[in-house]
């Protein structure tokens, strides 16, 4: 019984990674990305405001709140239906 030599075992590679979708999208110029500049201290207040600058123009914006975009996909949700919000 022979071995095969390592060269000729192909590894296990792991499975490809789906491209992740832009979580971001700048209100300025529309540029959308994942991860936007550092803008935590640029301002006077004592930080945790949660903003995020766009890479492309610099505009600095506040993340939406997770309740905003519950709100979103409630009404996504309900329109998809042909329920009409009140």
């Amino acid at each position: 019984m022979s071995r095969l030599p390592l060269h000729a075992v192909a590894p296990d590679l792991p499975p490809p990674r789906e491209p992740r979708q832009p979580l971001h999208q700048c209100p300025l110029c529309g540029f959308r990305f994942n991860e936007g500049k550092e803008v935590c201290g640029s301002c006077g207040l004592s930080g945790g405001c949660e903003a995020v600058g766009c890479p492309h123009c610099g505009y600095q914006f506040p993340l939406e709140s997770s309740l905003l975009t519950w709100l979103r996909s409630l009404r996504r949700r309900l329109l998809g239906q042909g329920v009409r919000p009140v």
